[in-house]
């Protein structure tokens, strides 16, 4: 849904999926930081596609730890949910 092939995305930060104005209030960083407090974080806003059109998304993370309780990463579900909105702003 956001254009781009893995390539382009394996290793880089999920800020790039966000607007201008999420990454200067620092929404990245404290979705990551809500997902290993309580292990899930579940956010609705505006995310970037590579085009850089804009689509209304639901986005659940994840932490992924290891055995010992350690994080190793994180897991994220993107929704396009743009006409679901746009029929409740209607």
């Amino acid at each position: 849904i956001k254009g781009y092939a893995a390539a382009e995305v394996l290793g880089r930060s999920f800020a790039m999926f966000f607007t201008e104005e999420d990454r200067r209030c620092d929404a990245p960083a404290r979705a990551l930081a809500a997902a290993r407090r309580e292990g899930r974080f579940e956010s609705e806003g505006w995310r970037l596609r590579k085009d850089g059109t804009r689509f209304r998304a639901l986005a659940v993370l994840d932490v992924v730890r290891g055995p010992t309780g350690e994080v190793l990463g994180f897991a994220k579900i993107t929704r396009d949910i743009t006409e679901r909105h746009a029929a409740e702003q209607a």
